[in-house]
């Protein structure tokens, strides 16, 4: 993965949030195994994404930009808990 730019990080997670979505129970059976394992892997490589202790909040933060202009989004990791 390479987050080059602002953008490219949310489309990863946004990527993997899909796959593990609960409205497609197909999907989510079939890739949230991999999916989580890949959003541990994500936290550990990348200093911009953190999750808290119980997994039920991720957060995303810019790649680059200034400090007073950054942004912090933060997914509700809840409802895609097994």
């Amino acid at each position: 993965m390479n987050f080059c730019d602002s953008g490219s990080d949310l489309q990863v997670v946004n990527f993997i949030l899909q796959t593990i979505d609960p409205s497609n129970s197909v999907m989510r059976k079939a890739c949230f195994q991999s999916s989580m394992t890949t959003f541990k892997e994500v936290v550990r490589v990348y200093p911009m994404v953190a999750v808290n202790e119980s997994w039920t909040r991720l957060a995303v933060g810019d790649v680059i930009g200034e400090v007073n202009n950054a942004s912090i989004r933060v997914y509700d990791m809840q409802r895609y808990q097994d």
